[in-house]
Order: structure tokens, then sequence, then C-alpha cells
């Protein structure tokens, strides 16, 4: 009882520290974790591992953990480790003097470790880099150093170190694709981002904010949002923002009902192109035929309070005395 309390109470002084979410956080539990997380990492100037599927909004996560650091002053760099040509990844991270190689700038070049000087650094897709760089990061982390190329003299670094990655680093650990020392000086707090699929009651609270960012006033229905639950979002946030940015531009950023505009383009695709969304996530309706008593009763109250709620599942659930993320995932379960 004693532990239970203590924990409550620092969940409590957790959530009253000052804290600024750079996203659209929602009110999914899923999430809420997440956010709890990252309260507590914030103020400290501990390495934070970032675990999660493409387009959940990783890069979000990191700079929302700097914004509301002691190093909210100083620069923020993420560096696309995948993105980087493995022939030139040393000179980009510890840069070089003059002359230091053939095609070096005149002025040589600051690399990103020094550009994050006094700030944060976030290695996206920290999976992809070389052998070589593994070892030159794992001293970095221990030294807090860098030698340019070309040069002899060490440069101190006064940073906080982020990673993320989509893939398994244990599982790349055992194929030998990644350091296993590299991979526990960065898990020092590890923070796991949920797929979209886990959290699709903040699809209404995404969708908002997006065009709230556009200043596009279109008008969503409990129905459209009914129709977007029904997806299992492969591309997670990405993949919404995509959908709702093609819905953007087929209604011209007029004020339409999004549903119709969907359907309206979800017709022509069907007639000349791809599908709108692939068929294949689509979530299959299930057969009341495979419901148990007790379920059968359960989805008639649901059917029954959406109607006398005029579709609103908000008022739904509250009429059921749910919370709401679980009337969303009974929606789901029973295909309505």
């Amino acid at each position: 009882m004693e532990q239970s309390l203590s924990l409550k109470t620092l969940e409590r002084f957790v959530r009253q520290t000052e804290f600024h979410f750079l996203g659209e956080q929602g009110t999914s539990s899923a999430f809420q974790k997440t956010i709890l997380d990252l309260q507590r990492v914030a103020p400290t100037d501990a390495t934070v591992l970032i675990f999660g599927e493409t387009g959940t909004g990783k890069e979000v996560i990191a700079r929302s953990i700097h914004e509301s650091s002691p190093r909210k002053e100083g620069p923020f760099i993420a560096v696309n480790c995948g993105a980087i040509p493995k022939d030139i990844m040393e000179s980009e991270f510890f840069g070089y003097l003059e002359g230091a190689f053939t095609g070096a700038r005149r002025s040589g070049y600051q690399g990103k470790f020094e550009q994050a000087h006094n700030g944060t650094i976030l290695l996206d897709e920290v999976s992809e880099l070389t052998p070589a760089m593994q070892v030159a990061l794992l001293r970095v982390i221990q030294e807090r150093k860098v030698t340019p190329l070309g040069s002899t003299k060490e440069i101190p670094l006064d940073i906080r170190i982020m990673a993320a990655t989509h893939k398994d680093l244990r599982q790349l650990i055992c194929q030998g694709g990644f350091r296993e020392d590299l991979f526990y000086r960065l898990y020092v707090y590890p923070i796991n981002v949920p797929p979209l699929r886990d959290r699709k009651e903040d699809i209404p609270f995404l969708a908002h904010h997006f065009c709230k960012q556009k200043q596009w006033k279109a008008h969503t229905t409990q129905a459209f949002f009914l129709k977007l639950y029904n997806y299992n979002w492969p591309g997670n946030i990405r993949e919404l923002f995509n959908l709702l940015e093609r819905l953007y531009i087929y209604s011209q950023g007029k004020e339409l009902d999004l549903l119709e505009v969907f359907q309206a383009m979800e017709e022509e695709k069907r007639l000349n192109g791809p599908a709108v969304l692939p068929s294949s996530y689509w979530i299959e309706e299930k057969s009341i035929e495979n419901l148990n008593t007790r379920e059968t009763i359960i989805k008639d109250m649901m059917v029954e309070a959406i109607q006398k709620t005029k579709g609103n599942v908000t008022l739904a659930a509250k009429l059921l005395g749910v919370p709401r993320s679980t009337f969303y995932k009974r929606i789901q379960k029973f295909g309505l």
C-alpha cells in the first residue's frame, strides 16, 4: 500500500512539472503513458532512446523533450543517419578543417556534434550507422569530445544525446548489425511510442490539429472518424496527415464534409488509379454470429446509444457510462 501511494504521489508530481508537447497528444491512455515518460525525462540530461514505428512522430517527441529541458535555449540538431552516404558520414558528424581531403570546403565544416554544443542532438534511425561510426559514437558518448578530420585537437562537447529507431536493436545485435556496448550506452531512458492503431481515439484530435495548422474549416463528423477508425494505419500519423493533405487538395481547402469528400475521392480512384487507402489494412466487420449473448447485448446497447445521440460517439459513451476509448474499441470489435 505504501509503495502504491508513493508511486501515485510521484506520478502526480511528474504531471505537475512544466512540459509542453509540440504535437497533438490526444487523450488515449496509450499515448498518455508516453507523455508521462517525456515529463519525467525532460528536466534531466539523460540519454534517451526512442522506439517507434515509422510515422509515429519520434522527432516531435525528441524536440518536445528538448524544448522542455534546461537546454531549450541551445540548438536542437536532428540527423537522419540513414540519409547520410557512408563515405561522408565521418566528416558530417565530426566536421573537418580546410584541406582535410579533396573536395573539402575552403572554410572547413563544423560537424553535427559540434553544431549541437550546449544543446541536443537526435540520431534518428541510429541503426543505420556504419560499424566504424558506431565505434566513433561510443567514444563521443564516453568522452564528450570530437576531433575534426585534418586536426589533432580535441573539441570538448556539452551535449545531450538522443537516438531513435524503428528497428529492433536487440535483434540487430544478435545478427551482428549493431554493437551491444553502444546499445547499452544509448539505452539509458527508453521511450516507446505507440502506433496509431493503438491510439485510434486520438484520430479526431490529430485531424483537428491538422486542420488548425492549415486554417481549414472542414466539417468533421463522427461518421467520418468512424470511417478512419476502421483502418489500421500502417504508416501511422504520417499516413493520416498524408490522407488529410489529399482531402485538403481535393476539396481545394473549402468548408466541405470530409466524409463526402473522402467518398467522392474513393469513387474517383476506384474508376481510375490506386485506392485512397490500401484495402488490405481495412478492418473486416465482425459477424454477429460470432458474438456471444453478452457481446450481442452490449452491441445492441451501443447501436441504440449511437442512434439516440445522432452518431455522437462521445455522448453515446457517456450515456452508457463507459470511457470513450473503450467505446471506440468496441466499435472496432463489433464492426459498427
